[in-house]
C-alpha cells in the first residue's frame, strides 16, 4: 500500500492546521499513527481491502480516515509513504465549515471509537 504525504502544500495554513489537528485526534483516539489520514492519494490492491472496507458503516464521516486507521492497524500491510505537492485550491467547497468543527470533530471521535471497539 502506498500512500502520499503532503510534504509541501499549496492550499493554504487553514488546510494545513486542519490536516495536522486531524492526525493528532486519530492517534489520540486509535493509538495509531497515520501520517496524513486524509490524504488524496492512495495506492492499494482492492482485492485485499473487502474486509476493511465492509467494517465501515455507510454514514461514516470521513470514510477514508476510518480506512487508513483500519489498515494501518492491519499488520498483513505493507505501508509506504511518498511525498506529495498538494497544488492550490481553484474551487469547491470545504466538507466543513469553520463553524461546525468542533462538532464533526467529535462525531468522528465517536465513529472511531465505535469502529475500533467492534
Amino acid at each position: 500500500m502506498i500512500y502520499g504525504f503532503r510534504y509541501r502544500r499549496l492550499d493554504g495554513w487553514r488546510r494545513m492546521l486542519v490536516s495536522m489537528l486531524l492526525r493528532l485526534v486519530v492517534f489520540g483516539v486509535t493509538r495509531c499513527w497515520c501520517v496524513d489520514p486524509n490524504v488524496p492519494y492512495r495506492l492499494m490492491k482492492t482485492e485485499s481491502l473487502r474486509h476493511n472496507v465492509d467494517s465501515i458503516s455507510e454514514d461514516f464521516f470521513l470514510a477514508n480516515v476510518a480506512l487508513a486507521v483500519l489498515l494501518r492497524r492491519d499488520r498483513a500491510w505493507r505501508h509506504k509513504s511518498v511525498p506529495i505537492v498538494f497544488r492550490e485550491r481553484y474551487g469547491g467547497e470545504p466538507t466543513v465549515r469553520l463553524n461546525k468543527f468542533g462538532g464533526r470533530a467529535r462525531e468522528l471521535v465517536r465513529q472511531l471509537r465505535a469502529l475500533l471497539s467492534s
